[in-house]
């Protein structure tokens, strides 16, 4: 009997998990940016002058959590496996772009502070990214669960932190902001609240 069962044993693809992480990942960054172009529309004045500078700004603050991130992820999607680095680390460019506002308010008077917090198209973001940041997660927890995780809370945080991530990325095209300080909390509060949510999420959705 046991000579039947293993006649035709294949190995196992130990890469097939990871691909299929990076797979959702480009799927969820596709999902993101149509439902961006869908229900908003981009902003030609993105590129003009300053905004085109702040405009990258926003997109290599996300695209950096983004990339720590997935780096993390494809390594908690196999089951059993122990992170060797703390995922802190996902969390250093919230504290660069933290340390570049406060520097930036520092420079200014106290009466300025208000108008380079909340800006225009503040409100905006901080309910957009959730709703472009909802078919990547989606779609990044059914690749999840090929690999089947173990540490299920773990997996949903940064599962999370990637989709927010994206969906701030998507934002950042029709926002409109010309503060660091305002990109610091506008668009560092939903991608941290999203790292949150999947946390509490991950145990449910990715239950064995």
């Amino acid at each position: 009997m046991i000579a039947l069962l293993v006649a035709d044993l294949k190995p196992v693809d130990s890469n097939r998990a990871v691909r299929s992480l990076l797979i959702a990942i480009a799927i969820g960054a596709a999902a993101a940016f149509g439902a961006m172009l869908i229900s908003f529309e981009p902003r030609p004045e993105l590129l003009d002058g300053r905004n085109l500078k702040f405009l990258f700004v926003k997109l290599f603050f996300a695209s950096s959590v983004a990339g720590i991130a997935t780096v993390f992820l494809t390594k908690v999607v196999r089951p059993g496996v122990q992170l060797h680095y703390s995922l802190a680390l996902a969390f250093l460019p919230f504290v660069g772009m933290m340390g570049i506002a406060a520097r930036a308010l520092a420079s200014v008077p106290f009466n300025a502070w208000p108008g380079m917090i909340v800006e225009n198209d503040s409100l905006t973001c901080v309910l957009a990214i959730p709703l472009l940041s909802a078919l990547p997660f989606v779609i990044l927890v059914r690749a999840l669960r090929v690999g089947a995780p173990t540490d299920l809370a773990l997996a949903g945080e940064i599962a999370g932190l990637v989709a927010s991530s994206i969906g701030a990325s998507a934002c950042a095209l029709f926002c409109v902001e010309q503060s660091v300080s305002s990109i610091a909390i506008w668009y560092g509060l939903p991608i941290g609240l999203g790292a949150f949510g999947g946390s509490k999420l991950g145990p449910r959705l990715l239950r064995w």
